[in-house]
């Protein structure tokens, strides 16, 4: 079976510069993406058991700093090695490229009032030259209003029995491997260190407007540290002057 990423490069090649086409250029990447993810036969089985009932990241951060490499995102990136390299030399990798956020489906709960909550705009920045998790932006709760609450440790797969519903972190990872390697290519515009988060959101006119136990807006940015991080909705695309 071929490499996840020689699938996915071999497609956009021929892609034009439109707009419009990129939009739905990504979509297609992505689905060619799951499809060839959802085959588990290419790496499931060599996957170390304990992946399967450690939960993440792991090792877990301290004050939301890494302490040490993500062990399924060092997994991963050795696995797809071979297709990684064809695209960028990881060792020589500088700061402004080294980085990439993931949207995720994540789960919270505030330490002072004990109310819980699941979010879609939940993100998490990948240092892939150092393979850490370098850090987990977090939301408010809007009772208190107060503080930031990280996002619950994730797990590997959605087959631990305590599974919440919450995006399963090997799909996390190959999230964030995917986009570093797309944006080495330049296959997207995804070169602005302030706006890795471009091609991770869709324009979406309901945004406002949430279901709070799916996940599902409303999506408040005075709560979201992603979007007091970019000073604008993390939900919507930066738009070009």
């Amino acid at each position: 079976m071929k490499r996840m990423f020689r699938i996915i490069f071999t497609t956009a090649s021929g892609l034009t510069q439109d707009k419009g086409a990129t939009v739905q250029l990504e979509e297609m990447i992505r689905n060619i993406l799951l499809v060839n993810m959802g085959d588990f036969e290419d790496y499931e089985e060599n996957v170390p058991d304990h992946f399967h009932n450690s939960k993440w990241p792991n090792p877990r951060q301290r004050n939301n700093r890494p302490t040490g490499k993500d062990e399924a995102l060092v997994w991963f990136m050795d696995f797809y090695q071979e297709d990684i390299a064809e695209q960028v030399d990881v060792r020589r990798l500088n700061k402004r490229n080294r980085f990439v956020r993931v949207k995720v489906r994540g789960k919270f709960r505030c330490h002072q009032c004990g109310k819980g909550w699941k979010s879609n705009m939940a993100w998490l920045s990948f240092d892939i030259k150092t393979q850490e998790v370098s850090r987990m932006y977090g939301q408010k709760c809007s009772n208190c209003k107060d503080f930031y609450s990280k996002p619950f440790p994730f797990f590997y797969s959605e087959h631990h029995w305590k599974f919440d519903g919450t995006t399963p972190w090997r799909d996390v990872v190959t999230k964030a491997i995917d986009f570093f390697v797309k944006k080495q290519s330049h296959s997207y515009d995804l070169n602005d260190q302030g706006d890795d988060v471009a091609r991770d959101v869709e324009d979406d006119e309901n945004w406002n407007t949430v279901i709070e136990d799916t996940g599902d807006g409303p999506h408040d940015t005075e709560l979201c540290q992603m979007c007091q991080f970019l000073k604008r909705p993390c939900v919507r695309r930066r738009r070009n002057n």
